[in-house]
């Protein structure tokens, strides 16, 4: 059973280590991990792309984008949970970036409709667990992050077909034993994998997420790239993951 929360502890303020960026958190909500960090680092933009992040949570994807890249048009990020919208907005005016990076509250299924089509980059780190799969937190807006309750991995993969222009570019994290799923929602969708990126804890484990490029109407063969790992085996962080978390890379 979820419970509600009756009151959140003060919000805190974290710095992004990009271009000076900082981030509203509530540590009681889902606060961003490194998939979301990978997975803006995985995301290629050009100058004066339009962007829709999907739903966004407390924006860090979208402000890590735009510390990537600050010739970027446009992003948009939509989240249906209105205190971590609240937390995205507050950081989006923290920022001064009230121009370059806009926060809907909103069902993401519904963004097509509400922001049109046309898309360079979709991006998305959904729900990893089917809703009635593992143990659900007790906390609602955490078991909405980590479980499919108000949306599904379809509807995901849907949306981002729909938003995108052809040949535009859909980035996507997620775990790698719902590959055969994702791999039958992009055939449906028209969306091609080009580039599958996984991702490991420490060399020579099991891969645990996987980073996935997928173009509308592209017929490219996918390029299976050579795994990153996020520690050594000794438990500090690995040299790429320290220069991605630090905006060297």
């Amino acid at each position: 059973m979820t419970r509600k929360l009756e009151k959140l502890p003060p919000d805190r303020v974290d710095d992004l280590k990009r271009a000076g960026l900082k981030i509203y958190q509530n540590p009681a909500l889902f606060c961003f991990a490194i998939d979301s960090v990978l997975l803006a680092w995985f995301a290629k933009t050009a100058p004066n792309d339009r962007i829709v992040d999907l739903g966004t949570g407390n924006g860090v994807v979208p402000l890590l984008l735009y510390g990537r890249n600050r010739e970027i048009g446009k992003i948009y990020g939509i989240e249906i949970q209105e205190k971590l919208y609240r937390l995205a907005v507050k950081s989006v005016a923290l920022n001064k970036l009230e121009e370059k990076i806009e926060i809907i509250l909103g069902d993401l299924k519904d963004a097509p409709a509400i922001l049109g089509k046309g898309f360079d980059v979709v991006t998305a780190n959904p729900p990893y667990r089917k809703k009635g799969e593992g143990r659900l937190n007790p906390v609602p807006e955490v078991a909405i992050a980590r479980h499919e309750l108000l949306t599904t991995l379809e509807d995901v993969v849907a949306t981002a077909t729909k938003l995108l222009k052809p040949r535009g570019s859909f980035y996507l994290v997620h775990l790698p034993e719902r590959l055969p799923e994702i791999f039958t929602h992009f055939t449906r969708y028209k969306l091609n994998p080009e580039v599958l990126l996984p991702v490991q804890p420490k060399p020579g484990e099991n891969v645990n997420l996987v980073l996935i490029k997928a173009v509308k109407g592209s017929r490219r063969k996918l390029e299976f790239l050579a795994p990153l790992w996020v520690y050594e085996k000794d438990g500090q962080y690995s040299e790429q993951v320290r220069r991605i978390f630090e905006g060297e890379e």
